[in-house]
């Protein structure tokens, strides 16, 4: 987003390119959480620190 506005064609909107699929796996006893990631590696280290926090808090919306 920039100044509200969707950004899609920007160079700095472009270095986000990538995916992430996420699916919920049912194994009888819990569900699994599987996450595939592919980013850019200028964003590795942004990646490693947001994850642990968005995992954190979808454990709290599952866990109530």
């Amino acid at each position: 987003m920039k100044a509200g506005v969707e950004d899609t064609t920007s160079e700095e909107a472009k270095k986000w390119n990538g995916f992430e699929n996420y699916s919920f796996i049912n194994t009888g006893e819990a569900t699994k959480l599987s996450i595939e990631v592919d980013v850019a590696e200028d964003f590795t280290e942004y990646m490693n620190n947001a994850w642990p926090k968005a995992l954190q808090k979808l454990k709290e919306l599952a866990e109530n």
